[in-house]
């Protein structure tokens, strides 16, 4: 779908048929990978990336009007893509500290085939500092920890992993690492009442490689930069769609 005005008819079209099969899904808390294939048949998986990256630059506004159309229809596919966005839209931010190669190779996977990329922050242990640890080699990085509510996990091609250093001074920053990685695991655990088929698993890392231009913005941890308030914005957007589209399909089915 290459015509702007088309994107948001494309997800309407989609969301119907996701629709048909959410029920399933929910049910038995399958992941949705038909979904994806037909998000990437329609070119809606690259849209949020930038022109200047061989992506088709949508707007927020036009990304939100997808979000929500694929959120009537189907929530957890539709959190799963937002993630997507997200990251799209911080690759070609001002100040990005994605390498221009990666970030174009990320793109580039995601136009041509099912590629999807999301974050993975969240931890049991409390506190300031994560607790998964990478460290230098020769070759790169390797990693080792332990992720929760990994969003996508049973789809993601990519994990931004969020990880301390295990330098004298240890450094924080995001480690891109490719989800198909030796000493990669998916823990199926996410069983919860809402948003069953997000696929929102732990991942475990253990000794997990990386090459050296996979390390992003790493920084002393007294020099953390303030929080990215483009980033929070647009998250606040997409996810308000998102649930907007989830309260337009439960009042349509209410009357």
């Amino acid at each position: 779908m290459n015509a702007p005005t088309g994107w948001g008819e494309a997800a309407r079209v989609l969301a119907a048929g996701f629709a048909q099969r959410a029920a399933a899904h929910d049910r038995d808390g399958s992941f949705p990978h038909e979904n994806f294939a037909e998000l990437h048949a329609a070119g809606l998986l690259a849209l949020a990336a930038p022109r200047a990256l061989s992506g088709q630059g949508a707007s927020i506004a036009q990304l939100a009007e997808v979000v929500g159309a694929i959120g009537y229809g189907c929530p957890a596919t539709a959190l799963v893509l937002t993630m997507q966005y997200v990251q799209q839209r911080g690759m070609g931010r001002l100040g990005s500290p994605w390498p221009e190669a990666l970030a174009r190779r990320l793109v580039r996977e995601a136009v041509e085939s099912v590629s999807l990329v999301n974050a993975l922050r969240v931890e049991h242990e409390p506190g300031g500092l994560p607790a998964t640890v990478a460290w230098q080699t020769p070759e790169g990085w390797r990693l080792s920890g332990r992720k929760i509510h990994a969003t996508g996990a049973p789809i993601l091609r990519w994990y931004a992993v969020w990880a301390r250093t295990d330098e004298a001074v240890p450094r924080v920053g995001t480690f891109l690492v490719r989800a198909d990685s030796p000493g990669v695991r998916v823990e199926p655990t996410w069983d919860y009442l809402g948003l069953r088929c997000s696929g929102s698993h732990n991942v475990v890392l253990h000794d997990v490689p990386t090459p050296p231009d996979h390390a992003l913005g790493l920084q002393p941890t007294g020099a953390w930069p303030q929080a990215d308030g483009a980033f929070q914005t647009e998250m606040t957007l997409l996810l308000g769609a998102l649930y907007t589209g989830v309260a337009r399909a439960a009042r349509d089915w209410l009357l």
